[in-house]
């Protein structure tokens, strides 16, 4: 639980309040001296969770804050308190993005505004309450989501954990960004266009059932990524093996899964590296 120096009773006229760019709970009233300063508290504690979010997700720095916040008009922070004890217990950020994303066949799709979970915190001595549950279904009742038609941004294995418990999402759809997306998100699907393609999809079926049922498939958290090149299916695994130092010259994972994703070929490509005679750099052959 965390709690300020302030009474915020003012501010929560119920345990969930929504806040969007102006930084003001949705049902604030008040002339423009209590604003500015219902603004500059909500600011502290906005920063506050995205700093104990960060903290409790190893971040290096907080993907929530005040500031953000402020200059986003398509994002909102809903937030959770318990008012009677005077301390605030949880966030959760969400927003639409315009994204290029995988459908189900491994055709790239333009989706605009798509719904995206972005940040999402419990503290810890209320977690496994039915507070995150709260929470998370009092923003899909206000924005008229469902969770099978959200993308998640950089997700926690909590985050993974609550999504497979309360709403049964469970087989994900590989993607080369931070995105994670569960099967269901399209509203159609496309079948293959021909019998390479129809392999393709098999392939691709194939490198999910491998992943051992494992969630979020993408580069920051998740070493196995499935990627449809010709007939051919690379994986992060793959490449980790056939790199013996994927971070000299600055060459990182996802510039060399880039890579992969940009050639066809009819065999998996191995990546090797060879130090320059003298000079201690590396550099990267394909």
């Amino acid at each position: 639980m965390v709690d300020f120096r302030f009474d915020i009773k003012p501010l929560f006229t119920r345990p969930i309040i929504k806040v969007t760019s102006n930084l003001l709970p949705h049902t604030f009233r008040g002339d423009r001296r209590q604003s500015l300063d219902a603004t500059a508290k909500m600011s502290e504690i906005i920063d506050s969770l995205g700093l104990l979010s960060a903290k409790a997700q190893k971040l290096t720095k907080p993907v929530t804050t005040a500031q953000r916040l402020r200059s986003s008009e398509n994002q909102v922070v809903y937030i959770l308190a318990d008012v009677d004890k005077g301390v605030v217990l949880g966030l959760l950020k969400v927003g639409t993005k315009d994204l290029y994303l995988f459908d189900e066949i491994g055709q790239t799709r333009k989706i605009p505004n798509a719904p995206s979970i972005l940040d999402f915190y419990i503290h810890e001595s209320r977690q496994r309450s039915g507070l995150g549950k709260e929470l998370f279904e009092t923003m899909l009742t206000d924005e008229g989501w469902k969770p099978i038609k959200c993308s998640v941004d950089r997700p926690s294995d909590k985050l993974l954990g609550f999504l497979r418990k309360h709403y049964g999402l469970v087989r994900t759809i590989p993607q080369a960004n931070n995105f994670v997306l569960y099967e269901g998100f399209f509203d159609d699907k496309r079948q293959p266009e021909n019998e390479d393609q129809n392999q393709n999809h098999q392939h691709y079926r194939k490198s999910q059932q491998q992943s051992n049922g494992t969630a979020g498939m993408h580069l920051t958290n998740r070493l196995t990524m499935a990627i449809l090149a010709s007939d051919v299916c690379i994986t992060l695994r793959d490449i980790r093996t056939n790199i013996k130092t994927i971070s000299a010259g600055g060459v990182t994972e996802r510039k060399l899964l880039f890579t992969a994703m940009a050639v066809f070929m009819g065999e998996p490509i191995q990546f090797r590296t060879k130090r320059l005679d003298g000079s201690g750099k590396m550099y990267t052959k394909y």
